[in-house]
């Protein structure tokens, strides 16, 4: 159904283009590395740690209320590492702030990285959905994951905003060049609005089949 493909591009196509704005941004911003740079920025935030992650993912464990970054962005000076570093940095804050939906999720994940592998079950849930039976218990997930989604880029939203605020604190940084970080975090944060979309028009779907509708 076409609507299928709708629903796995706009979620695909996000993680896709997140891909391509990491890897297309490896240009060199500044001689200090980002662990340097956000260690300098939340230097009065004595209850955020950051330390060197062994995996690959640069994350901000809920849990434990520390930032694990990659091997790559603690040592790396690119603009996809300083940017990716400070976007985990501003949720870092966030939550010191004791944000209300950063503690709803702390009950069920130990970071919000594991919110992006909800999509892609999304994506199988909607093509399994053909019956009036199947949009009632399938649909409702679906509407869950939503929901999870619309919290997640809130938070996000509120982390960019701090960044903003404070991204002239960046003494590493030149002015032209914090621009462009603020620039690559807006694009991060695109990738996150394709992959809601996508969630969107899968419940559509489900609305459609619902009410009998021809998709």
């Amino acid at each position: 159904m076409i609507l299928d493909y709708i629903v796995m591009g706009f979620i695909l196509g996000g993680y896709l283009y997140y891909i391509l704005i990491v890897l297309g941004n490896r240009n060199k911003i500044s001689e200090e590395s980002s662990f340097n740079i956000i260690k300098d920025l939340i230097h009065n935030y004595n209850s955020i740690n950051v330390i060197l992650n062994e995996g690959i993912f640069t994350i901000y464990n809920i849990k434990r209320r520390v930032i694990k970054l990659s091997n790559k962005c603690y040592y790396g000076n690119s603009l996809s590492d300083v940017g990716i570093s400070l976007m985990e940095a501003g949720i870092s804050v966030i939550d010191n702030n004791k944000d209300r939906e950063i503690n709803f999720f702390r009950r069920f994940f130990s970071n919000l990285k594991w919110l992006y592998v909800i999509p892609l079950v999304v994506i199988f849930i909607i093509s399994e959905i053909n019956t009036t039976e199947d949009g009632v218990i399938l649909g409702f997930l679906i509407f869950i994951s939503i929901y999870f989604m619309y919290m997640f880029i809130n938070i996000k939203n509120k982390a960019y905003n701090w960044i903003v605020m404070n991204i002239d604190r960046i003494k590493q940084i030149n002015k032209k060049d914090q621009m462009k970080v603020i620039n690559f975090i807006n694009k991060m944060m695109l990738c996150d609005k394709f992959i809601f979309w996508g969630e969107l028009v899968g419940f559509l779907k489900v609305v459609m089949i619902l009410l009998n509708l021809k998709i």
